[in-house]
This record gives structure tokens, sequence and C-alpha cells, in this order.
């Protein structure tokens, strides 16, 4: 049996990050998680509210409402209570017995991976000029209103098709928020599936190239000062929004996948690397298991910061049986 009780404990001692996934255009306002109803026309902050002690929530404009943030999930995506439980689970790597190995017969299988339909482009009437959108976001909780650092995604002829921005917070933390273009003009929000791989122009300019897929932009930006002859690659919206991403690009090449050093990072990557074998036809797909002895949630931004060399960064690849020398991107 689904251990609901247990998996809705969970999410509810990491709310604020569950949420920031889920609901990226959101804020938090103390207790509450206000955010844009993605599942309804909604550009306006405020009637859309999560309370994330409890996990109790509603959309005060349409009466959706949910006690607990397993409904919740299952709200967003559209999906059932069980599956829903079944992909928090997942997320936090709880133990496989309150997961998918205690799926039944008659439980829904997870949600499939979006991929591009022929002739369908979510993005073609952004302007190929469109300059970049205004990023000043004003909350009480940021250090400044102005990102400390922004990337933006393209399509495969480099036209921009979205941009997140990262916040600091005064309390140390970040808040990455991502923009997409709605209503003639750049908003706060996730960008629609299928959503672009990080650095799609590239890996369209280079198709012979090694590709590297790591977790997030900082990630991807760091990596790539390791690898001349490769491209570094990610996905938008974090662990739990790979699925929306189209990896098409990625047919018949050879990917190494470094994931974060945690269980969500380890886990999201082998969940990528099934994908990409059994569904996209990458050719080669490896997966790094970073050191035991490394610090929990290192990734490439932390080893550029760390001082690491390309050198450095190759020998730790081949360190690992799993990955041949010779399918590693060369140097």
């Amino acid at each position: 049996m689904i251990d609901f009780v247990g998996i809705k404990a969970a999410a509810l001692s990491c709310s604020h990050q569950l949420l920031q996934e889920w609901l990226p255009t959101g804020t938090q306002k103390g207790n509450e998680w206000v955010a844009i109803n993605p599942r309804r026309p909604d550009h306006t902050l405020g009637s859309f509210s999560i309370n994330m002690t409890t996990g109790v929530w509603m959309d005060f404009a349409t009466d959706d409402r949910g006690g607990d943030l397993i409904s919740l999930k299952a709200y967003l995506e559209d999906i059932g209570q069980g599956e829903a439980a079944n992909l928090i689970a997942e997320r936090l790597s709880l133990p496989t017995d309150t997961a998918h190995h205690t799926r039944s017969t008659n439980q829904a299988a997870p949600p499939p991976v979006i991929t591009k339909t022929p002739g369908r482009d979510p993005y073609k009437d952004i302007p190929s000029d469109s300059p970049p959108p205004d990023f000043t976001y004003n909350n009480s909780i940021l250090i400044s209103s102005q990102p400390s650092d922004t990337w933006t995604y393209h399509d495969s002829h480099g036209k921009p098709v979205g941009y997140v921005a990262r916040y600091k917070r005064k309390d140390g933390e970040k808040e990455p928020r991502p923009y997409t273009w709605s209503d003639n003009k750049w908003r706060m929000g996730a960008m629609p599936a299928p959503r672009p791989l990080y650095n799609l122009h590239l890996l369209t300019q280079n198709p012979d190239a090694g590709v590297v897929l790591v977790e997030g932009e900082k990630a991807a930006d760091a990596a790539q000062t390791f690898f001349s002859d490769a491209i570094v690659t990610t996905w938008a919206g974090g662990c739990s929004a790979w699925r929306k991403t189209d990896f098409n690009t990625l047919i018949g090449r050879s990917v190494i996948l470094w994931p974060d050093n945690d269980d969500c990072g380890i886990q999201t990557m082998q969940n990528i690397q099934d994908h990409l074998t059994s569904s996209v036809g990458a050719a080669n797909c490896l997966l790094l298991t970073p050191s035991p002895i490394l610090p929990k949630t290192w990734d490439a931004a932390d080893a550029l910061a760390d001082g690491w060399t390309s050198g450095d960064v190759l020998e730790m690849f081949r360190g690992f049986p799993k990955t041949p020398n010779t399918r590693c991107p060369r140097l």
C-alpha cells in the first residue's frame, strides 16, 4: 500500500522547496505560498494560495481546493492521488515500498514524458528581435530586486524562447524565477512544454559533439569550461520538471550524465538515463556516480569554484569503471 501519511509528512517537511519547483512563479508571504495558477488563465498573484505549514491549498477564483500537498500535486498534474503520491515519493527519495514498487495494476502509470508534436511549436510567436525581459522583481525576501544571474534558453535556430533569473534572498537561499513569452511580452512564468534543452542551438550546430548533461544552468556554464569539444546542457525547472523537456536532439548521440551529489539529483539522472536509452535513442548514455568523499549537493559549479581543472574533471570521469575512457568528451 502507498504510505500516504508518510509521504504527506515528508512533503510538508520540505514544502518550500517543492512549491518552488511546482509553482516557480509564486512567492512566500508569511506561511503561505502565493502563486499564479497554471491550470487556468491567471496573470495576477493573490487568488491561488498554499499553506506551507499544513499543505491546505485553495484557488479563491475557482473554489478548487485540497487538504495536503499530495492533492495539490494531483491537481497541478491532472493525475490521480496515488500517482501524485508516487511522484512525490520518488522526488524525495523515499523508500521504494512507498513508491513505484507498491503500485498495483489498477493504479496509474507515471505521467508520460512530453514530446514535441510534429508541426506544433509553442514558441513560434515569439519575435526573433524581442529584447530580454525586465528582470526587476520586487519582493521583501530578496536582497535586491535585480537578479544575481540570468540564463537564456534558445530554440534550434538561436532565437531566445525563455529565461531563468536567480535572485539572492536575505536568508542566504537562492530564488530562481523563469520568464516566458505571454500576451506579447515577457512575463514571470514557466516555459510551455515541451521545453527546449539549454544550449539547444549549440547542440543543433554541432551534431557530432559529445554531450554532457548536468542539473541547472549555473552548473552547465561551469561544466562547459571543462569541455572544449563537448556541449553541456540541462533542462529547465529542477528535478521534477525533466519530463516536460524535449530530449529528441540527443537521438544517436553520446551523453554523459553528471548529477548533483544528492539523492534527488542521482535519482533524476537515472530516470533521464532510462528515458534516453529506452525512448529517445541515445547512442551511449553513461551515468557518473559522484564519489562519496565529495560534499553533499556538489556539482560542476562547485568544481569550478574549488579550482578544478579540465584534467581534474577528466580524471574523475576516468576513475569510474562504468565510464570508458574512449567515451569521455575530448578535451
